[in-house]
């Protein structure tokens, strides 16, 4: 479903991006055109990178996918450490320590885009 990330008329800036996450927590976009959302949405794209990671690893945990939330979490820690990062990435290292230990019952991946996202 198309919620019109490309064709909004709000400026980049909060408002927008706090539509983007509720429409990917309503199932409306998936984790890569929410990641690609805030790239576009952010006008530091790179010091809010950590932020999306942060919030598609706490979706996934949600759904109880431990090892995708933890290697989405891993790459937020990772986008944390360029400079002027946005401070989520320690939320993501706290979530880390968290379920360390914890493990999916499958071996599978929640979703292909999971695995895009973590391998950039």
């Amino acid at each position: 479903m198309d919620v019109g990330f490309a064709t909004t008329r709000l400026r980049p800036g909060p408002t927008l991006a706090s539509l983007g996450s509720a429409a990917y927590f309503l199932d409306l976009v998936s984790s890569g055109q929410y990641t690609g959302h805030w790239k576009d949405c952010c006008r530091n794209a790179a010091r809010c990178a950590s932020l999306s990671c942060f919030y598609v690893g706490r979706r996934v945990e949600t759904e109880d996918w431990i090892d995708d939330a933890t290697a989405v979490y891993r790459r937020a820690v990772e986008l944390g450490r360029l400079p002027n990062a946005e401070h989520t990435a320690n939320y993501a290292a706290y979530r880390l320590e968290v379920l360390s230990g914890v493990r999916n019952g499958g071996g599978e991946r929640a979703s292909e885009e999971l695995t895009e996202l973590v391998e950039e």
